[in-house]
């Protein structure tokens, strides 16, 4: 048995068409990652990240991999 439906199913919504770029132009994008932009970054994470290691330790050493660097060197009168 067939039961008759009240109202039409709604179709799936569907976003407008876009029309297609032109040959050979590039998408205008935001922000690029180029090669300078990426070792700006990485310079100023580095220094954040040093610094904050400066500033966290009480016996001035960094601790890297696991080894202590030498301190400052301490002014002796």
């Amino acid at each position: 048995m067939e039961c008759p439906k009240l109202f039409p199913p709604r179709p799936p919504p569907q976003a407008p068409p876009q029309p297609s770029p032109a040959p050979g132009v590039r998408r205008n994008t935001a922000a690029l990652f180029t090669k300078e932009r990426i070792l700006r970054e990485r310079k100023e994470a580095f220094k954040k990240t040093r610094a904050a290691a400066k500033r966290s330790t009480s016996q001035g050493g960094i601790r890297i991999r696991g080894r202590w660097v030498s301190t400052r060197e301490l002014l002796v009168s």
